[in-house]
């Protein structure tokens, strides 16, 4: 059943109101997110007594840490970025400072092996991280895989003496 079917949206706005994290302004009921570090304060119920989706994303939450789990992880898309802040300002005001969010924010992008593309999927799991791909790079150029591509736009004049520099140095540290 849905966190709204069980009453835990409105449990869970009703809780802020009562810890004095949410405040009326205009007929709508405002998370006071900037408490947290957020930007600005934010509506968890419209003006017309609609639960907007982030009340139903802190009862999501509180569930999780009400079953136990203090340090919950969430993966999201790069596009989800700007609503880090106020997530863990509600995971905070919710669990009384005791519960933990840690958000991975993750980009999909296309890659390519052998020419083909890599299928990836956030949703299956089924991805490439940053680490995986700077390794394979770093295990590339010490195995002479790349260095003569590097090479060859040093000889050409592509790149700059500051560039080379940098390059020389970023390689120094993957040592």
């Amino acid at each position: 059943r849905s966190l709204y079917e069980r009453g835990e949206v409105e449990r869970t706005v009703a809780q802020l109101e009562e810890r004095k994290e949410a405040y009326e302004k205009d007929g709508a009921l405002w998370f006071r997110s900037s408490a947290y570090g957020d930007e600005k304060d934010r509506v968890v119920r419209r003006d017309n007594g609609i639960y907007t989706y982030f009340a139903a994303d802190i009862a999501y939450h509180l569930n999780k840490f009400e079953r136990g789990f203090e340090r919950l992880i969430d993966v999201w898309g790069a596009d989800h970025g700007g609503y880090v802040k106020r997530m863990k300002a509600a995971v905070k005001a919710v669990t009384g400072g005791e519960g933990d969010l840690d958000v991975k924010v993750c980009q999909l992008v296309n890659l390519l092996d052998k020419g083909e593309p890599v299928k990836m999927s956030k949703r299956a799991g089924t991805f490439v991280t940053l680490r995986e791909v700077v390794d394979d790079f770093v295990s590339r150029v010490f195995d002479g895989e790349t260095m003569p591509l590097v090479q060859q736009l040093i000889e050409d004049g592509e790149l700059s003496d500051d560039e080379i520099a940098q390059l020389q140095r970023t390689l120094d540290q993957l040592k």
